[in-house]
């Protein structure tokens, strides 16, 4: 299953400086910090977040990540990562252009994350719990 777009949306522990940013990204080059994606809401179980398709005015804050020079090992790894998590890739563009793959959770798991993530960014929400 390789990546047809060369670029990822992090949201989560993907995203730059958080747990799974060492190990899966730190040598993909950062497009840019805090991008927005409509259409989506974040919520949580406490320990990651996931993301489900929501009314057109919400949106989530992603990280853009380009793959392209990135060990197709590595992809295949968060790959796995996600898709054993319940997740699936979707292509979608972000408010400035960047066309990412982002990985949506599907409305059925909705009930394994019940507590919202309101600004829809990960690193606030995530800095006020701890």
């Amino acid at each position: 299953m390789g990546f047809d777009t060369k670029k990822l949306g992090a949201y989560g522990t993907l995203r730059y400086g958080h747990g799974n940013y060492s190990w899966a990204l730190e040598n993909a080059e950062i497009v840019m910090l805090e991008d927005k994606v409509k259409g989506y809401t974040m919520r949580t179980h406490g320990g990651f977040p996931a993301v489900f398709e929501g009314p057109p005015d919400a949106e989530i804050t992603v990280d853009v990540f380009d793959l392209a020079k990135l060990d197709p090992q590595v992809m295949e790894s968060i790959d796995g990562m996600e898709f054993g998590c319940g997740y699936f890739r979707r292509l979608e563009l972000t408010e400035n252009g960047n066309e990412i793959w982002l990985y949506v959770m599907p409305p059925e798991a909705a009930a394994r994350f019940p507590y919202d993530v309101p600004t829809g960014d990960w690193n606030t929400y995530e800095g006020a719990q701890y």
